[in-house]
């Protein structure tokens, strides 16, 4: 009967300390600084309030750069916002988990059904005495930056970066 008992024990505190999923506490928050050395800032701002920073979010972990972005647990309440601004504090938001959907492999299949079409248009055409093929120049993210615009009316020639119109985001990226 000992045994079972001590069984029972051994087990309950075994699954009681098993390591979780991290997840956004309650009472955990993303605060901003005015400054960017904002370590001193925020950690005199949880010493008056009893709130415990976490660690950095804009600084790469082992660089030494200055920060002024940082998850803090324990900070209660928003309102006090006013308060902190006097303090050095620019914003206070809440930490939301964020789940990221899992795609089934058939729909990814489909998703680059659209990418492969715009690279069916290959016909050459001029672009600033330059060939270029249509399905570059006729891109949709083109239209959201006014990359006609820009060269038509503003009589822009091309010189210099206008916008970086990026195929999306990198999952792995550290």
């Amino acid at each position: 009967m000992k045994t079972r008992w001590l069984v029972w024990l051994v087990l309950a505190v075994f699954v009681s300390t098993a390591a979780t999923p991290a997840l956004a506490a309650n009472g955990d928050r993303i605060v901003r600084t005015k400054s960017s050395d904002g370590l001193g800032v925020i950690t005199s701002a949880c010493r008056l309030l009893g709130c415990t920073v976490l660690g950095s979010l804009d600084t790469v972990p082992g660089q030494t750069q200055p920060s002024s972005l940082f998850l803090v647990r324990g900070l209660i309440d928003t309102v006090v916002t006013l308060l902190l601004s006097l303090l050095g504090i620019a914003s206070i938001e809440v930490d939301r988990p964020v789940s990221l959907e899992q795609s089934a492999p058939s729909d990814l299949v489909q998703a680059s059904v659209a990418v492969l079409d715009q690279l069916g248009k290959r016909t050459p055409m001029t672009y600033y005495g330059t060939v270029a093929w249509e399905g570059y120049l006729d891109q949709p993210a083109g239209d959201i930056v006014g990359v006609r615009y820009t060269h038509c009316s503003l009589g822009a020639t091309g010189a210099g970066i206008v916008a970086v119109i990026d195929s999306g985001v990198d999952p792995n990226h550290p």
